[in-house]
């Protein structure tokens, strides 16, 4: 089943929830902030240029940043926005374009960087990364195996390189080209696929069974980690699909692609629960809520969509399950954003006017 939802009616808000969805979130006791009477709060002069990815740590009192100025800053956003309060953490020699929290330490994070390089920190020991292991490319993407002893790291030449975090070193590759990589880049293992696809996102099943690879040809190609084999692709998009996320109750699988849609699919079936027309322009990161109540979606638009996830409601034509549009500063592009683990609050970032270069905003603080 697909539902189609479409764009509130001429003159409604796009700040309140219609009374369908109202009256949904209240029978199953869902309390929702006002998001129209919430402000927002920037995180100042922590980064010099644009703000590549971003993230919580688990237990929710840190927010990490990272960007193009090859830095990573690590936040206590309810303690202090000033950047004074704020770590640094250096030692990529270029770009930091994402990073994720470990699934079970709150002091332990890993960046990936076009610098060919994944790091490990303990944001408890400064300054240098606990380790630091060689990649086969410039590193764009970053996803924590839910045990923790793994991440697996894409790369501008669409190859996927799981690291083993204990023994500190890359233990299989994913490869989506026509051969194995060449010379130095030799691992114990190596699945080489058939033909090349463009590799956007990549994500691990709430289990660890799965590794899921979003792609240029509009597939998500979903992969076992027993063996790293493919086992199945999934027809989800006609365009490149740029975004791929679990939601935490491990009921959803949201996708978003070129063609500005976004789909929500069930978790193991892969049948099609909702699609989402609230973007005119396609979205370059999505998020779920802590409870996956509500997925919030940007790219190039000039606001944050923040929508209802459930697929149960039955909405009409002149309905939408868009609960909130928070709107950005004009030329604003979001590169990252990212809820709280326990709070409807949600940090965002992006490339933005010179005066406002490398400024984080959190909503809801």
């Amino acid at each position: 089943m697909s539902l189609s939802l479409h764009p509130p009616p001429s003159g409604s808000s796009s700040s309140r929830p219609s009374s369908t969805l109202a009256t949904s979130f209240r029978d199953r006791n869902i309390a929702l902030p006002n998001f129209a009477t919430l402000k927002t709060k920037e995180l100042r002069s922590g980064h010099r240029q644009s703000v590549r990815g971003l993230g919580w740590s688990i237990d929710g009192r840190k927010l990490a940043t990272c960007g193009a100025d090859r830095s990573i800053r690590v936040w206590v956003p309810e303690r202090s926005v000033d950047h004074r309060a704020s770590t640094e953490l250096r030692g990529h020699a270029e770009s930091v374009d994402q990073l994720v929290w470990h699934p079970l330490q709150p002091e332990v994070l890993a960046s990936a960087s076009a610098d060919r390089t994944v790091r490990v920190w303990d944001a408890r020991v400064q300054p240098a990364a606990v380790s630091v292991v060689s990649t086969p490319g410039a590193n764009i993407n970053i996803a924590y195996h839910p045990t923790g002893n793994y991440v697996a790291v894409g790369d501008k030449t669409d190859t996927v390189s799981v690291v083993d975090t204990r023994q500190n070193r890359i233990v299989h590759t994913v490869c989506t080209r026509r051969s194995a990589p060449a010379g130095g880049e030799a691992y114990s293992a190596t699945t080489v696929l058939g033909s090349h696809d463009e590799i956007n996102e990549l994500a691990f099943s709430p289990d660890g069974s799965l590794l899921l690879l979003s792609s240029g040809s509009g597939a998500v190609h979903i992969h076992t980690t027993s063996t790293y084999q493919r086992i199945h692709s999934h027809p989800a998009h006609t365009a490149n699909v740029f975004c791929l996320e679990y939601d935490p109750l491990s009921r959803f699988v949201a996708t978003a692609s070129s063609d500005a849609m976004l789909s929500l699919w069930h978790a193991t079936e892969w049948h099609s629960l909702k699609m989402v027309t609230s973007l005119a322009f396609p979205a370059r990161a999505i998020g779920f809520s802590f409870d996956g109540e509500l997925l919030a979606a940007a790219g190039e638009d000039a606001f944050i969509s923040i929508n209802a996830t459930n697929p149960a409601l039955a909405l009409g034509a002149d309905d939408s399950d868009q609960l909130h549009r928070l709107p950005l500063g004009a030329g604003t592009m979001i590169n990252t954003l990212a809820w709280h683990p326990s709070k409807y609050v949600l940090a965002y970032a992006g490339d933005e006017a010179p005066k406002d270069a490398g400024v984080v905003r959190v909503f809801n603080l």
